[in-house]
């Protein structure tokens, strides 16, 4: 049977969260990413009081930061999916005021001596302070948002329907595309008005204050969806770790949990890696393929690619209309993904919006090279190709903005709820990444000259495209059928209330699935295979041992060729 991107991804739902779920949600949202951006954006021109006459401080601190949002993504995750919800949720906030404060002070010293001797002495201690305030903030950053999107949302909706999970994803990411906007132009504003150290503090305070509005808001949503977001996560039920993180059955007597304790970091590291890679339904298809749209300069915001448009001698005011227009081409993809969610299943929406993305991309490539070999001779402003190339390059937010939240409720659908931290926080990682390859792409062509701002274009192109084909790959493969266990209670053990363990992963025999339920003819075996902790719930609950998830058809399986796949999913389309 050929892919069925039409099929439901979860049983049909039952209910959803508390009344007032959403609202507190969003509004804790809208609040804390305000305050965030404003606080991002007049983090940079904080530095320069460091560095006056040079970019040295921002860069070190940006490399810095990035560096450490790389590099805390597999213990952040960990924690996450060891450690009660509010408890994270606390844990993240409080280092995000710490940072924050943390970094006023700093400022408030370099002041002090700054004032006390025309010559401060140790710019660079109160730098290396600055530096370790927002690692902290963004460690606290990780832990708050991988929590709320990839672990409270999904599991508040988890009995309601995917059109209300589609539409609070579709309002979160409107309100972090809304905030990039209004909060860098309200700070902008805050400083201008009050000026020197004192603007700084005003939009600290306020981002502090957001914070804690935050919090509270929180709380509620806690409070009043307890019996959900309270449970006890299943790592802390029996000790162990994923369903299937371990590449075989056990011996039983709790060896490898006790040894996985014990382990040292760099081993821990390598088992975190090992879970993300083990993860049934081609989930870290999904994250990489994801992880690779973040490889690119080639964004209407992006300071690389307005550095260049400038040495283009484009207008302050063509600028800020193609940064509006990226803007509101992304506010439309979200309204569409949450629009075509009435008519259509997730799976087609995510590839349109993915192929629509790459195509621009592509085209908007072919008229930078057009412009290259056949440059404008008009001595200021963009040649009609290089228009081009800017309104193609606005249209593709049409397709990431969509893309990226109809990836973001795939994996809050197909996720172990036991693993949400642990693969959100590799997805961060591997965002972060993408960022700093960017961000040191750009020392590299402020050093080597503007002439490299080529070689960016197309690589960002090849790491676009390879986005796109890693998912129609993930479409290929992975396909949804229902299928039975006959002998669940034998090989599944005991341990199912608790949704975890060894005895996830089917070890004693095959099983007959169909792709078509109700067609006994289209039946055949099919190889062991792990489940998620919801889907092993699922089966537990089900009188005939039968349930419909994700599985893995190789080319030349059940499935039929590649060429014979790939036509199935442009019918799809």
């Amino acid at each position: 049977m050929l892919p069925e991107l039409g099929a439901p991804l979860v049983d049909p739902p039952a209910g959803g969260p508390a009344r007032g779920t959403g609202y507190y949600l969003l509004l804790s949202h809208t609040l804390t990413k305000l305050g965030s951006k404003g606080w991002e954006f007049a983090t940079p021109l904080l530095l320069l009081t460091f560095s006056p006459q040079s970019l040295v401080a921002p860069t070190l601190f940006g490399l810095a930061i990035f560096l450490v949002k790389f590099a805390i993504g597999p213990p952040a995750g960990a924690y996450i999916d060891r450690t009660r919800r509010m408890t994270v949720v606390r844990a993240g906030i409080a280092l995000q005021s710490l940072g924050v404060v943390g970094a006023l002070l700093v400022l408030m010293l370099h002041s002090w001596l700054a004032a006390g001797s025309s010559d401060v002495q140790s710019p660079h201690l109160l730098l290396g302070g600055m530096m370790v305030c927002g690692c902290a903030e963004v460690l606290g950053a990780t832990l708050s948002s991988v929590s709320i999107k990839k672990d409270w949302v999904p599991t508040a909706w988890a009995e309601g329907s995917e059109i209300e999970l589609a539409t609070i994803n579709s309002w979160m990411a409107s309100i972090d595309l809304g905030a990039e906007m209004v909060g860098p132009v309200v700070a902008g504003f805050t400083l201008s008005a009050a000026g020197g150290v004192m603007g700084f503090v005003i939009v600290g305070i306020a981002n502090v204050i957001s914070f804690g509005a935050e919090l509270l808001l929180l709380q509620q949503v806690y409070d009043s969806n307890r019996t959900k977001l309270g449970a006890t996560p299943p790592q802390l039920r029996n000790g162990s770790g994923s369903c299937y993180a371990s590449a075989g059955p056990s011996s039983g007597n709790g060896s490898k949990v006790r040894g996985l304790r014990r382990c040292s970091a760099c081993v821990a590291l390598c088992r975190d890696i090992n879970i993300f890679f083990s993860h049934p339904g081609g989930v870290p298809m999904l994250v990489v393929s994801y992880a690779l749209c973040w490889f690119s300069v080639l964004t209407p915001h992006g300071i690389i690619l307005t550095a260049y448009l400038q040495t283009r001698r484009l207008q302050p005011a063509t600028l800020s209309i193609f940064r509006a227009a990226g803007a509101a081409a992304g506010g439309l993809g979200i309204l569409a993904f949450q629009r075509a969610m009435l008519r259509y299943p997730i799976r087609r929406i995510a590839l349109v919006q993915l192929l629509l993305f790459a195509s621009c991309v592509v085209f908007a490539t072919v008229c930078f090279r057009m412009d290259e070999l056949h440059p404008s001779d008009d001595g200021g402003g963009a040649s009609g190709v290089m228009l081009g190339f800017l309104v193609l390059i606005a249209l593709s937010r049409l397709g990431l903005y969509g893309f990226d939240t109809a990836l973001l409720q795939l994996q809050q659908l197909n996720v172990d709820e036991a693993l949400r931290g642990t693969i959100g926080a590799m997805e961060s990682s591997l965002c972060a990444l993408g960022t700093l390859c960017t961000f040191a792409s750009s020392l590299v062509s402020a050093e080597v000259g503007l002439q490299t701002f080529g070689v960016l274009v197309y690589l960002s192109t090849g790491f676009v495209c390879a986005s796109a084909l890693m998912y129609t790959l993930w479409c290929v493969l992975w396909h949804e059928h229902s299928h039975s266990h006959p002998d669940f209670d034998h090989d599944f053990g005991t341990d199912l209330a608790a949704g975890i363990g060894d005895s996830a992963l089917e070890t004693s025999h095959w099983h007959y699935h169909a792709h078509r339920p109700g067609l006994v003819g289209d039946r055949h075996p099919h190889t062991p295979h792990a489940h998620t902790t919801q889907q092993l719930r699922a089966l537990r609950a089900s009188a005939s041992k039968q349930h419909t998830h994700l599985h893995f058809h190789p080319l030349g399986g059940g499935g039929g060729s590649l060429w014979r796949r790939l036509m199935a999913l442009r019918a799809e389309i």
